[in-house]
């Protein structure tokens, strides 16, 4: 592996090296039909980088080639609670923006859901998706409203009425964002102002959760609201404003490109280093403590189940299947791996082979069950769905910690 000199957005070094992993899924959301195949699944490293002047932070073991997207990798997550955080953005998108009569662009728009609950919420919006994964579900209802391409950005596909475009969980996996971007910014920028709204997961919830499961190989790209508004104003968006959203997991950051150039600016730079310095102080902290995290989790659930728990992981996308493969890779702590996508259900997580279960498999195991909620802005979805399992149960946190 060859290590960069200096920072992919600013040019700038030193570069800090900070959380490594040896070895990690490199599709954490890749499932497989049989053991023996999950076993064989593509590895990749992880070495996170931190710029010492941006505060942008990438993977530099990094290996795009690992990456095969087809149609078992499956990242869905058909839950009630993700349905309202979608209609709550749309209606927040519709609010915002001026949207009547004219074009959403959906760059990296998966299954061009965001899209579609717009277009059904406010019937005078039309969007474009554009994704190379772009696979229409069956049994979706079409609209002449939206139109979905198989294939890249590219400023072709830009209609003149574009009044909004989204990138939402794309920037994240981009090994070259700043030119990503800056490919966007002047598709954008020789016509009226358009705006923009990005979301990407939050390393700085990350670091102050102590997440150490979400660190993957498959994200070559982590951000901060301070790194984000920077790489934005870098690639030419002015007045970028970010916020957190969905329990501070994610950031949304708006800004503009084209039009009137003097509109105000948002300041994103980093007053005397202040910002950064700290952002600096925390990751390095973070760095410093998380292998006694990991093991202080490991050591947990073996206590639970020295004691007669089962113990069952719930959630089995990138949280569960990182925090299985760094807790327990030889299989002899977790008893269960639940997820209610049901399109894994008896299918295997990569590189520990964990066999993934539908909820209603717990009912027929009536063991006391300590359930580790990967997530738990999604434990009230889940404590309903477990309301009739005849079974002692404890829900607790990735951490160990009771909810």
């Amino acid at each position: 592996m060859t290590m960069p000199r200096g920072c992919p957005v600013c040019g700038c070094a030193p570069l800090l090296s900070t959380v490594k992993r040896a070895r990690l899924p490199a599709m954490q959301n890749y499932v497989f039909h049989t053991r023996a195949a999950a076993l064989k699944a593509p590895a990749g490293a992880f070495e996170l980088l931190v710029c010492a002047s941006c505060g942008f932070a990438f993977n530099a073991a990094f290996d795009g080639g690992l990456l095969h997207y087809d149609t078992n990798y499956n990242n869905a997550v058909p839950s009630a609670v993700m349905d309202v955080y979608y209609r709550e953005i749309a209606e927040y998108l519709y609010q915002q923006y001026d949207l009547d009569g004219n074009f959403v662009v959906d760059v990296g728009c998966g299954k061009g859901t965001l899209l579609r609950i717009l277009a059904a919420r406010f019937n005078t919006v039309n969007g474009i998706g554009i994704d190379p994964s772009f696979e229409e579900e069956e049994g979706t209802e079409a609209t002449a409203r939206l139109h979905f391409i198989r294939d890249v950005f590219k400023k072709q596909y830009l209609p003149k009425a574009t009044a909004l475009l989204l990138c939402r969980h794309v920037v994240e996996h981009i090994p070259a964002p700043l030119s990503f971007l800056r490919e966007i910014a002047a598709a954008l920028g020789r016509g009226p102002l358009v705006n923009c709204f990005f979301e990407v997961p939050d390393l700085g919830w990350i670091i102050e959760q102590g997440a150490f499961w979400d660190f993957c190989h498959e994200h070559c790209n982590y951000f901060t609201k301070d790194s984000l508004a920077f790489l934005l104003r870098q690639a030419a968006f002015s007045f970028p404003k970010r916020r957190t959203a969905f329990s501070g997991q994610y950031l949304w950051a708006e800004a503009g490109v084209g039009g009137d150039q003097n509109l105000p600016i948002q300041k994103t730079i980093f007053d005397k280093n202040i910002a950064i310095n700290a952002f600096l102080k925390d990751i390095i902290t973070y760095n410093d403590r998380e292998i006694r995290f990991i093991a202080d989790c490991r050591d947990n659930l073996l206590a639970r189940k020295t004691d007669g728990w089962r113990i069952v992981v719930w959630g089995m996308a990138t949280k569960g299947v990182i925090f299985g493969n760094l807790i327990d890779p030889d299989g002899k702590i977790i008893d269960h791996c639940i997820d209610i996508n049901r399109a894994k259900h008896g299918c295997f997580a990569p590189l520990t082979g964990m066999e993934i279960m539908p909820p209603e498999s717990l009912k027929s195991r009536g063991q006391k069950s300590q359930i580790v909620v990967m997530n738990p802005t999604y434990a009230r979805e889940i404590k309903t769905m477990c309301g009739d399992f005849d079974f002692d149960r404890c829900y607790i946190d990735a951490r160990g910690n009771k909810i």
